[in-house]
């Protein structure tokens, strides 16, 4: 019985540990740039899930998953940003900052991309 316990205690545990360990951002604005024009606003991606721990992203696009992950440099708390870079060596860079120190359900972030232009996305994350 004592086994027992401890195994459910730790199984709660372990529950409360990995609460909120991603986040859902919903994007609100794009804002596309190319050479030194500006392209447009435009939102071709509404939302996004991403691991907190391992930097995986999920919804890009039409529910998609992108196989490569993001390092993740800071993975935030009251008093720091999330912040994850993607760096492929040969396509460009892409950069996540979500300001988790913000006291409020809904974190702001913005999302940089060098892809195809420059894509800057602003939007709001809440914790999944």
């Amino acid at each position: 019985m004592k086994k027992l316990s401890l195994l459910l205690l730790s199984f709660v545990l372990s529950g409360v540990a990995f609460a909120g360990q991603a986040y859902k951002c919903t994007v609100k604005q794009s804002y596309e740039i190319e050479g030194v024009e500006f392209i447009g606003v435009r939102n071709n991606w509404s939302e996004f899930v991403i691991d907190r721990v391992s930097g995986d992203i999920y919804g890009v696009k039409s529910g998609s998953f992108m196989p490569f992950g993001f390092e993740v440099l800071s993975a935030g708390d009251r008093d720091t940003a999330f912040r994850a870079l993607l760096n492929d060596g040969w396509q460009g860079i892409d950069y996540l900052v979500v300001k988790e120190y913000v006291d409020s359900k809904e974190k702001p972030f913005v999302y940089f991309s060098e892809y195809a232009g420059v894509d800057v996305k602003t939007g709001f994350c809440v914790h999944y």
